[in-house]
């Protein structure tokens, strides 16, 4: 029941997003319309360069459970993956959701290994697959940040060379938009160093303690519990991680590609609705965009995802129309075509989808 009435306001929330978007003009809605008409070969190739996305963050998330020592076939992974994001967008906050369905359908994939005493969650495959999620996402998001310091530092370089036309709002906001993505990224490589430190460890329960005392109220208990769970289990990740850092070379080199992917995809969304938003301020704002899937902005990724967007690309000189619409347009296409991609893996991966189902059963 809990679902579906943050369904519901999730919902009211995309529509007051999308509401705010056409009163402020932010997208054009009869150019997304013709788009579909007047430039099916682009909108096929932002399907394709989305699904380009999926097959890149497989490739990544199977060489990273190779390098934990975890077997598994690589077709398991793609669907996991796949069902994964086709079913887990729709919802607010859809990589929690992502996540939770790959993981689901990874142990689904391993039911004889894990149907008795080892489906536990403390079982050490569930805490291995859950480990290896958690650092494929750490991994994604280090290469996106450490893109937008250099490709934003490119970009801050021209305005003060006076290759391009530059204002001094126009500076700092790309002063402060690479400040912010190196402090990002420091906390990325700065987490190992303190992960396997016990004064760390212990530093954290304190603080813990602290709030859990000074929080009166049920739900700031259960928030507070939540996130040093979750922060527990990303340190947990990053030791492992560390155990084995030449493997994980050539999963960073992945990453790289999907970026470039997820960038190119929104080019030819901008394209497909006669707009131009050139590959620096795309590739500069990657770290961003995709920040704000994790937080629950609407349904589907519509809303606030395309406000996040017009602002983040606006700071390199892109209008807020074109940056909104575009990403609404990629959103539409990726919902359609990872959907139904999910669909084709669905039915093929029948067995995996019934054992994760008899595994939560038993829950």
């Amino acid at each position: 029941m809990k679902i579906f009435l943050k369904s519901f306001v999730f919902l009211l929330v995309s529509v007051a997003f999308v509401y705010l978007m056409t009163a402020t003009h932010l997208v054009n809605w009869s150019a997304l319309y013709e788009a579909f008409f007047n430039a099916p070969a682009l909108i096929l190739l932002v399907a394709f360069f989305q699904i380009g996305v999926v097959i890149f963050a497989t490739i990544r998330y199977y060489l990273l459970l190779k390098a934990m020592h975890v077997r598994v076939d690589i077709f398991h992974v793609m669907a996991a993956t796949t069902v994964g994001n086709g079913l887990g967008q729709w919802f607010p906050g859809s990589l929690a959701f992502i996540e939770a369905i790959r993981l689901a359908l990874m142990l689904g994939s391993r039911y004889k290994e894990v149907s008795g005493a080892a489906a536990d969650s403390t079982s050490p495959l569930r805490a291995k697959l859950a480990a290896v999620a958690l650092f494929d996402r750490i991994l994604g998001y280090f290469v996106m940040l450490l893109l937008s310091i250099i490709v934003g530092g490119f970009a801050l370089w021209l305005e003060v060379s006076g290759e391009a036309a530059s204002t001094t709002t126009r500076l700092w906001e790309l002063s402060f938009f690479i400040l912010l993505s190196f402090f990002f990224a420091l906390l990325c490589v700065l987490l190992p160093l303190f992960s396997g430190s016990i004064r760390f460890h212990k530093l954290l329960l304190i603080v813990k303690k602290v709030l859990l005392h000074v929080s009166q109220k049920h739900f700031w208990q259960r928030l507070v519990t939540r996130i040093f769970t979750e922060i527990e289990s990303v340190l947990y990740a990053i030791n492992l991680a560390k155990k084995r850092p030449k493997s994980f070379f050539v999963p960073l080199c992945v990453s790289f590609g999907s970026v470039l992917f997820t960038a190119g995809g929104t080019y030819y969304a901008a394209h497909a609705l006669g707009a131009h938003i050139g590959f620096i301020p795309l590739i500069a704002t990657v770290s961003l965009i995709s920040l704000a899937n994790i937080l629950p902005l609407g349904l589907g990724g519509i809303g606030g995802v395309q406000l996040v967007a017009a602002f983040s690309l606006g700071i390199f000189g892109v209008s807020f129309e074109s940056a909104a619409s575009a990403q609404l347009l990629q959103t539409a296409v990726n919902l359609v075509a990872i959907s139904f991609l999910s669909i084709l893996f669905l039915r093929s991966s029948k067995g995996q989808f019934v054992n994760m189902t008899k595994l939560l059963l038993r829950k």
